[in-house]
């Protein structure tokens, strides 16, 4: 029994998560400073708050890695509290927040502020849906997990996307036509806004939503995906499989879930599912994946939690030494 809790990643505390996740990460920080790959390379967000904040960081090195490192780290954090706050597992784990940091630290762009910000975004939207679900109205949730979802595509334009997210979770919430109302009013607040701004500026007032599809559809995304390393591509099958496998467990298991954890969940795998399209839009870039790797860890958690002991086990193990594997391979060529 003690020889498989020294394997079983769910039953480690966090100081034991913290020591094995640090190593893991320095590697895939080191990588991508000294050897980045052409996801991480291709193609950046020119929108004015990306562009603005790039420059930032290009100025400031130092407060740069501090925010970087910081933002990882407290969106591990946040994908954390989010499980075993609202009980999405029946065991009480931080397995989420070390799978992030795996996933995070793997492919970073050439923006990592930016990428870093856009993850820390989305897991504060998906902890406001989380609270959203609850019996009773719930204005403030609504409001804020639209609000944020709509000032992801000024930081990253094929974010836009992320708009399908918010009717997504009114229908598993079960609102009425007051909460779409507040929701469809924090979805487009910040988008008016800055095209007020725009338009007081001589621009015309659609200029901003013309600026934002033109960045999304604008260019040929078969730039990013090609010559990718093929230690990269397995990994990404690898987790793309297992995210599968995960899925099709939570499908079995429903019937078992109470209703407000079965409802997080179908959030998460639902927004996965609809946002990946994003992928292979024109003007995708590695900050895509900083993006999906919030629900994707929460899906992939919920696998190694509640899966078969080996599967689980498998899972991890797999993630782990495949990333390990990569990074390693890449900084040696």
């Amino acid at each position: 029994i003690d020889g498989m809790k020294t394997i079983d990643v769910t039953r480690r505390p966090l100081a034991v998560q913290l020591l094995i996740a640090l190593p893991v990460c320095a590697l895939g920080l080191a990588r991508h400073c000294l050897a980045p790959h052409v996801l991480e390379t291709s193609g950046i967000s020119s929108m004015p708050w990306a562009s603005a904040i790039s420059l930032w960081a290009d100025v400031h090195p130092v407060f740069n890695v501090v925010c970087v490192t910081s933002g990882l780290f407290f969106t591990a954090v946040l994908l954390a509290r989010i499980m075993l706050q609202y009980s999405v597992v029946r065991s009480r784990n931080y397995v989420p927040f070390i799978i992030y940091m795996y996933m995070a630290t793997f492919i970073m762009p050439s923006q990592t502020l930016v990428g870093v910000l856009c993850g820390l975004i989305t897991t504060l939207a998906c902890l406001q849906a989380a609270r959203s679900f609850r019996k009773g109205y719930r204005f403030d949730a609504v409001f804020r997990c639209a609000l944020l979802f709509g000032l992801l595509p000024l930081l990253y334009a094929p974010m836009i996307i992320a708009a399908v997210s918010v009717p997504v979770l009114l229908f598993l919430i079960r609102r009425r036509w007051r909460e779409l109302v507040c929701a469809a009013i924090g979805l487009l607040l910040p988008v008016t806004i800055v095209s007020y701004i725009y338009w007081c500026r001589g621009y015309g007032i659609g200029y901003m939503l013309w600026y934002i599809w033109q960045e999304a559809f604008g260019y040929d995304y078969s730039v990013m995906i090609r010559d990718i390393p093929v230690t990269v591509s397995i990994v990404i099958l690898v987790v793309a499989a297992f995210l599968a496998v995960s899925m099709v467990l939570f499908y079995k298991s429903r019937t078992g879930m109470r209703a407000r954890p079965y409802g997080i969940m179908l959030f998460f795998c639902s927004m996965l599912v609809l946002t990946s399209p994003m992928l292979f839009m024109g003007g995708s870039n590695a900050i895509s994946f900083s993006i999906l790797s919030a629900p994707a860890t929460m899906v992939v958690s919920y696998l190694i939690s509640c899966g078969h002991n080996r599967l689980s086990l498998a899972t991890y193990y797999m993630i782990a030494l495949g990333i390990i594997v990569s990074d390693a391979v890449l900084l040696a060529l």
